[in-house]
């Protein structure tokens, strides 16, 4: 895949991710293929141009790596502000391979960081009782989770068929179709499938 094509894959994944109450799944080949073919073309461009109409071809260059660059920065920065608001959660998760490395590294300093701030403010003068934020038999613990039931505009990207809603009528998704829906009765058909593309 070239980088054109790399780049409209990247725009939809931002789209996606942004669109998505959930964390999706981290784009690791797209993101580091990305990385790589703007590392060596920046790399190309630090050659003194010689004529003019070089000069002019390396800023064009340069203005299509920027963005490029603030691509992967938004597509990076979204999975971060999820992580940072859904941290509780995302740590009791059983699996974490939705995350990349870096994010799960990023996740257990700013749980570590987060849990500290809060026994020091305020844990620290509850009843011992009440102290912890881990989840004991019978307690629950509050925690910000992603709202799968949310609505999120979709489009269809091949036929689907049938889809039954919460309350028992049933749509049918084709091809072209955008529609207004509840993320939870259509999740499989754009994490795994790829079926559907939120807009």
């Amino acid at each position: 895949m070239g980088l054109a094509e790399e780049v409209l894959e990247l725009e939809a994944a931002v789209r996606r991710e942004k669109a998505c109450p959930e964390i999706l799944m981290y784009e690791s080949d797209l993101i580091e293929s990305l990385i790589g073919q703007v590392e060596s073309r920046e790399k190309a461009l630090r050659i003194d141009p010689i004529t003019p109409e070089e000069q002019f071809r390396g800023l064009l260059y340069q203005m299509d790596l920027d963005r490029v660059k603030y691509l992967l920065s938004s597509y990076l920065r979204s999975r971060l502000v999820k992580i940072q608001a859904y941290a509780l959660w995302v740590v009791r998760q059983d699996d974490v391979n939705f995350l990349s490395p870096q994010e799960i590294d990023f996740l257990t300093k700013y749980y570590s960081i987060k849990t500290n701030h809060f026994k020091k403010t305020f844990l620290l003068g509850l009843p011992n009782d009440l102290r912890s934020l881990e989840s004991r038999k019978g307690q629950r613990v509050i925690e910000v989770s992603p709202q799968l039931d949310k609505h999120v505009f979709i489009k269809v990207i091949d036929d689907v068929g049938r889809v039954q809603t919460e309350n028992s009528a049933d749509i049918y998704l084709e091809k072209g179709d955008i529609f207004f829906i509840p993320y939870n009765l259509v999740k499989p058909l754009i994490t795994e499938e790829r079926k559907i593309d939120l807009v």
